[in-house]
């Protein structure tokens, strides 16, 4: 993942110029020889992108925006490089109606907490953490903390019981909608693993203290499998 946050920015291996304004907002400008559309639509000047907009690149590639306030977020994704790295697919559980639960949304304006990242050295960040989701799960009640990983992302980091064995031991995402406080739908099924399960490139962060479901949650995306001649695990 990328993050835009400036003027004039380029982003290595693909076309174009990104431009974030006072506003918070983000702009993209690229010719129409360099092949680039948004949503369906050949781009050949600027436009302006918004949290999830999505762009396509030559070469089959597409990239997702994500976050806001001035900082952005590029995820591009190449049909080729699953190939390459090796990746046949990724293992699930089977769908779980008793991982769907109501979660309460309790807002806490102006909270911050301090995460790891998984940078090479470890570092550690201050993140904004705008409300927790409460919930009852197997008969237990739980609270996690959710954090905004970028400006507009709601994102909840989390282990389990399976994290280190069945799930990577540094957690799994559940990646919220914009919320306002109320009740919110939480699907476990729709858990994804974070991007560094994939590549140490991303610097993804771990889950905030206190982040632990004592529980094993058998539910959504649970580990990259590999083709054998990779060396890797694929069960």
């Amino acid at each position: 993942m990328a993050t835009i946050s400036g003027s004039n920015q380029t982003v290595e291996g693909v076309p174009g110029h990104w431009n974030t304004n006072g506003s918070g907002g983000l702009a993209f400008t690229a010719a129409g020889a360099d092949g680039v559309s948004l949503d369906g639509r050949p781009v050949d000047g600027t436009v302006a992108l918004e949290v999830g907009s999505e762009l396509k690149f030559p070469g089959e590639r597409s990239g997702i925006i994500s976050g806001g306030g001035g900082t952005h977020g590029l995820v591009v994704r190449a049909p080729a490089a699953a190939p390459l790295a090796g990746l046949r697919e990724i293992a699930v559980y089977p769908v779980d109606p008793d991982y769907i639960v109501e979660a309460e949304y309790r807002r806490t304006p102006g909270r911050v907490v301090e995460v790891g990242r998984l940078t090479d050295p470890p570092s550690r960040q201050i993140l904004p953490a705008p409300a927790d989701l409460v919930f009852d799960l197997k008969g237990e009640r739980y609270s996690l903390t959710v954090i905004e990983s970028l400006p507009g992302q709601l994102l909840v980091v989390f282990t389990d019981a399976t994290s280190g064995s069945e799930t990577p031991e540094i957690g799994r995402w559940v990646v919220l909608p914009s919320a306002e406080e109320g009740t919110v739908r939480v699907d476990f099924n729709r858990v994804v693993l974070p991007l560094h399960a994939f590549s140490p490139a991303f610097p993804c962060p771990l889950a905030p203290e206190g982040n632990h479901l004592p529980v094993p949650v058998r539910a959504g995306e649970r580990t990259p499998v590999y083709n054998a001649s990779n060396g890797a695990n694929d069960s």
